[in-house]
This record gives structure tokens, sequence and C-alpha cells, in this order.
């Protein structure tokens, strides 16, 4: 069964529910992360929480414009702050506040997740309403590399969390 052309509604509902699970589990990465330490950055690992949550912000809020055409909602300010690119730094004024950047992370995966559970049988084998160079070639793959950039950055919070001494997920 090829990811760029699902058979069956029943496919899309899988791929969304697997979806929802990886952001539960990195939800979860994230729940007791201690507000001082929301801009640790060690060597090999400079992506701190505050980054990640804006940049996923970011990215889900062009996913979800790959899916429905619509334009973006996140704030433009915020593309050299978290877009591609940028540079994480450990300067807590450099960014909008937390509770912001929390809340855009919550509502922009959430939109996301929406336009992926009502798409179109018919279109998911559509190219993507923006242009998403490699990163997919159809909007059903839109929603399959999103549950995978959510995997990449949920393994790199799970190393911060690691080096700060936090205590596993999984325990």
């Amino acid at each position: 069964m090829s990811i760029t052309a699902p058979a069956t509604a029943g496919e899309l509902a899988r791929t969304v529910a697997h979806l929802r699970w990886t952001h539960g589990v990195l939800e979860k990465t994230i729940a007791d992360w201690p507000a001082e330490k929301r801009f640790a950055q060690f060597d090999g690992l400079p992506n701190h929480l505050t980054w990640q949550l804006g940049h996923l912000a970011r990215t889900y809020d062009w996913l979800r414009c790959c899916l429905d055409g619509k334009a973006p909602t996140v704030n433009e300010a915020w593309k050299p702050v978290f877009g591609g690119g940028s540079k994480p730094t450990a300067d807590a004024a450099a960014y909008p506040p937390f509770e912001q950047v929390k809340a855009e992370f919550d509502r922009t995966f959430n939109d996301f997740a929406k336009a992926a559970e009502s798409m179109q049988p018919e279109l998911l084998t559509a190219k993507p309403a923006l242009e998403a160079g490699q990163f997919a070639d159809t909007r059903f793959r839109i929603i399959t590399q999103g549950a995978w950039h959510d995997g990449w950055h949920m393994g790199q919070l799970l190393g911060t969390r690691k080096a700060l001494g936090m205590k596993s997920i999984f325990e």
C-alpha cells in the first residue's frame, strides 16, 4: 500500500489517528518541563523547548495551508525567530512569551489535524495546495510527514530531557 495514495477513508482515519497519537506523546514530553529550563541548550541539542514549540507552530500552520490552501495564521514576525534557518538562542527576550508560543503550538496543531480529518478523499492524491518541495508530493503525504516531523522534534526534546536529568516519559 502506497503512503502517497490512500486506498480508503479508513486509511486516512488511521493516519490521522497516528498523527494525533504522535502529537499526544510529544505533549507528554513537554508537560512537566520546568519553566526555568525552557531555554536550555546543550552541545548537539541547540533547539531548546521554546524554539521547538514556535517552530512546530509555524510548521503546523504551513502544513494546514498545504492541505486547505488558506492563508497562514501565525504572526509573520515569527518567521525569523522560528522559521527555517533561524538559530535558537538562550536569550528569552528574543522570543514571544512562552504562554503565547504554547497557545499557538496548540491552536495550529488542532487546525492542522482538523484540516487533515476533513480532507475529501479525491484530494488526498492531489498536489499540496502550496509548493512543498521534497517534503511531500501529495496532500496525504503532508499528513504523514506532519506525524514524522513531530517525532523528529520529540527526539530532540527527549535528548534535552535526558541532558537536564529529567525522568523518562516512558517510566
